[in-house]
């Protein structure tokens, strides 16, 4: 570890499949899972006899993951900055240890990778999995409003995560199609050898916007139309 800087210990753990499509959003999911129930069983149901109130109640909702996303992965780089000051030395470029990163440690990039300055591929790992866990945390808000049940959305979430995790180990062509991959920029084309040329980086920037306005959108209806 004597050669490596700041820029290895980031891609070891933003960059590393497991921990960024399981650990991350399995631990998000908890903090998230409650946005819109905790309210039907308190003051939230003083807002359900006007119609524009309740579509008030849910975008709010929609905005404060923006916002809860936005800190929760901030303060993930800014833990991991701050322990790379005990850990390795600061450079602007990258390592003479990130040259064996593909073999050395996972999330590492391969060679052809690193003629990519440090901040841009750092730039990318956080968009995807910022947007990411965004447009998945809206998600399982919307599930646990559907099923009145902060857990079961949680339970939901979590196997989608480690199902993800299981697509990459053993069919790794296939990650587009897992929810949480989305979110590893290991996992896109150009990094992965195995991920199918569709599979970029805007691709799955892209998705997650249109997922976050198509969810968000079902849950508009569906917090109008129900009766508590």
């Amino acid at each position: 570890m004597h050669d490596a800087n700041e820029w290895d210990i980031l891609l070891e753990m933003f960059n590393d499949p497991f921990k960024v499509a399981v650990l991350l959003p399995a631990v998000y999911f908890t903090m998230i899972a409650d946005t819109a129930t905790r309210d039907l069983d308190g003051w939230g149901y003083m807002i359900w006899n006007r119609g524009m109130s309740r579509a008030q109640w849910w975008w709010s909702k929609i905005g404060a993951l923006c916002v809860t996303t936005f800190i929760y992965t901030n303060i993930l780089w800014l833990v991991a900055l701050f322990a790379s000051l005990f850990l390795v030395r600061f450079e602007s470029h990258w390592s003479k240890f990130v040259f064996l990163s593909h073999w050395s440690y996972q999330g590492g990039l391969t060679v052809h990778q690193l003629l990519v300055p440090p901040p841009i591929i750092m730039l990318k790992i956080w968009g995807l999995i910022t947007i990411g866990l965004y447009a998945l945390s809206v998600c399982v808000v919307l599930l646990a409003f559907v099923f009145h049940h902060a857990g079961i959305a949680w339970m939901i979430g979590a196997a989608t995560s480690i199902i993800s995790y299981g697509i990459w180990v053993k069919i790794p062509q296939a990650s587009a199609w897992a929810p949480t991959l989305h979110l590893v920029l290991l996992t896109h084309y150009g990094f992965s050898s195995k991920a199918p040329a569709y599979f970029s980086c805007i691709f799955s920037i892209v998705g997650g916007f249109l997922l976050i306005i198509i969810i968000g959108a079902i849950g508009h209806l569906l917090v109008l139309k129900r009766e508590f």
